[in-house]
């Protein structure tokens, strides 16, 4: 995973405020969840896949991956859940173009369930939008849109239920 998305996922994952609307799956109740990634206690875990990196080239190669488990918090901060994710690099970039991207699985584990998300996500992106494929419990059969928004303080994720 890139520098600058490590960076963002270590520094921007900080404590943030969210607004918890709790949501059902399959438009049974609120159709939104809003929450935030606590990365004072997150664990990240990088694997640098052949060819590694070195000081002169510091972009991704395909197969790099990060792997992240965190708190997830409600609008007090108060923990509601965790977060367990994956991005693995499928495109490197072009350098000064930062256009690479990287393959997002993650599963958000919720009071009454968990939800699971799939995506492909821009390596240097500041705003990104993935699937939600499924869930269990009250989110069974859950399916709709994460929006997530990296800012220098926060990753607030805004889940939309279809």
């Amino acid at each position: 995973m890139n520098r600058k998305l490590i960076t963002l996922l270590s520094v921007v994952l900080a404590t943030a405020g969210a607004t918890a609307a709790m949501a059902h799956a399959g438009g049974r109740a609120a159709s939104t969840l809003d929450l935030a990634v606590d990365g004072q206690h997150a664990l990240r875990t990088s694997v640098d896949a052949p060819p590694k990196h070195s000081k002169g080239i510091s972009d991704d190669s395909p197969g790099d991956t990060v792997i992240l488990h965190a708190p997830l918090l409600d609008r007090d901060g108060a923990r509601i859940g965790v977060i367990d994710a994956t991005f693995v690099t499928t495109a490197s970039g072009t350098g000064a173009k930062r256009d690479g991207s990287e393959q997002l699985t993650a599963t958000l584990r919720l009071p009454g369930g968990q939800i699971a998300v799939l995506g492909t996500v821009g390596s240097y992106a500041r705003a990104t939008h993935v699937a939600i494929i499924g869930g269990t419990g009250r989110y069974a059969g859950a399916r709709g849109d994460v929006a997530a928004k990296f800012t220098p303080r926060a990753v607030k994720l805004h889940l939309a239920f279809s």
